[in-house]
C-alpha cells in the first residue's frame, strides 16, 4: 500500500512506474491494484490493467535504451529499474533501440537464465 500511496501522490516529478507494484506479494499487490482501480478517472486505470492482465505475456519496447554493456543489458533485461515492464507475465519479451533483446521468463527455476535474443 505504500508505494500505491506514493504513486497516487503528486511529487516533483518523480515517477514511481506502475510495473513496480506487480513484483510485490500476491495480497499487497491485489490490494494495491484495487486502490488504483478506484483510483482512476472514468476507469481509464480499471481499463488498463485489465488489458495488461489479460495478455498471456509481455513486450517490451525499450525505444529509448541502447544497454551499454553485458551487465547493463542483463539489469535492463532482469528488471530495468521497474519501468516498462510487468513482472507478474508468465515471460516478458524485451527489445531495446538497437535491435538487441532478451526474454525474461517469470518462474524462479527459469529466471535466472535471462535467454538473449539475437538481431
Amino acid at each position: 500500500m505504500i508505494l500505491t500511496k506514493w504513486l497516487l501522490s503528486p511529487h516533483s516529478g518523480v515517477c514511481l512506474p506502475v510495473g513496480a507494484l506487480s513484483c510485490q506479494p500476491r495480497e499487497q499487490w491485489y490490494n494495491d491494484r484495487e486502490l488504483l482501480i478506484h483510483s482512476g478517472e472514468s476507469g481509464v486505470n480499471n481499463r488498463a490493467l485489465s488489458i495488461l492482465q489479460s495478455s498471456a505475456f509481455g513486450i517490451c519496447l525499450d525505444s529509448e535504451v541502447v544497454p551499454k554493456c553485458p551487465d547493463d543489458m542483463d539489469r535492463r533485461l532482469w528488471h530495468n529499474y521497474g519501468q516498462n515492464r510487468w513482472f507478474d507475465k508468465p515471460v516478458q519479451f524485451i527489445y531495446f533501440r538497437d535491435g538487441r533483446g532478451g526474454a525474461f521468463p517469470r518462474n524462479s527455476s527459469e529466471a535466472t537464465k535471462l535467454i538473449p535474443l539475437g538481431k
